[in-house]
C-alpha cells in the first residue's frame, strides 16, 4: 500500500519513495527474523515491560507467544522461501484478476489502478467490519479508484462484481468440499446447534 500510494496520489519522486518503502519493508522483515531467532530474549523483554506496565502484560501475555510461533517460519530458510513463493504467486494472480476486472469497466485502466484497488480492498476487509465485508469492501475499492478519477458509479459496479465473483468462487469450492466429505450446510448447522449449551430454564 505504501509503495503504491505515491503513484496513486501523484507525489513527486515516486520511484525514490517506492524504493525507500521497499527498503523499510525489508528492514521490518529482518527485524522480525531477529526476533524469531531470539525467542527467549523477546519473551524476557515482554515480561520486563509487563512488570512495569501491567496493562501491556495483560494485553500481550497470550499474543506474544502466538506471534513468535507464527514468526517461526522465518527461521527455516527453505520453508520461508516456499511461503514467499506461494505468497508472491497468490498476489500475482489476484492483481491479474483485478486488472482484467477493472479494465472491463474502464478499458484504459493501467495495471497500477488494479494493484492499488486490490491492496486497499485487502486493508479494508482486514479491519473489523460487517459480516463478509459487505459495504466496506465496496467502499474501499470505490475510494481507491476515485484517486484515479474513476466515476463512483462505475467503481461501485466493479466492486460489486468483484465481491460477487469472490463469493461465487469460494461458495462453489466450499460446496464441493462439503460434498466430498459427505457433509451439508444443514448438517453442520445442526451439529453447531448441538454443541451450543442450552439456556437454563428458571426453576
Amino acid at each position: 500500500f505504501f509503495m503504491l500510494l505515491p503513484f496513486a496520489v501523484g507525489v513527486s519522486q515516486q520511484r525514490t519513495y517506492a524504493i525507500s518503502m521497499g527498503l523499510v519493508i525489508l528492514l521490518v522483515f529482518f527485524t522480525l527474523y531477529l526476533v524469531a531467532r531470539n525467542r527467549q530474549w523477546a519473551l524476557d523483554v515482554n515480561e520486563k515491560i509487563g512488570k512495569r506496565v501491567p496493562l501491556i502484560r495483560r494485553l500481550t501475555d497470550r499474543v506474544v507467544p502466538s506471534l513468535l510461533d507464527g514468526l517461526g517460519v522465518l527461521t527455516d530458510g527453505r520453508l520461508f522461501l516456499w511461503a514467499l513463493l506461494w505468497l508472491t504467486l497468490d498476489w500475482a494472480i489476484a492483481i491479474f484478476q483485478y486488472h482484467v476486472l477493472v479494465r472491463a469497466f474502464v478499458p484504459q485502466a493501467p495495471l497500477l489502478w488494479a494493484s492499488f484497488a486490490l491492496v486497499v480492498a485487502a486493508l479494508g476487509i482486514a479491519a473489523p467490519s460487517s459480516p463478509g465485508g459487505v459495504g466496506v469492501f465496496e467502499a474501499a475499492i470505490v475510494g481507491a479508484l476515485a484517486l484515479f478519477g474513476v466515476d463512483s458509479s462505475v467503481a461501485l459496479a466493479a466492486a460489486i462484481t468483484a465481491h460477487v465473483i469472490q463469493y461465487s468462487v469460494t461458495g462453489v469450492l466450499g460446496v464441493y468440499a462439503l460434498v466430498q466429505d459427505g457433509e451439508s450446510l444443514t448438517g453442520l448447522y445442526r451439529r453447531v446447534r448441538g454443541i451450543q449449551p442450552q439456556p437454563k430454564s428458571d426453576a
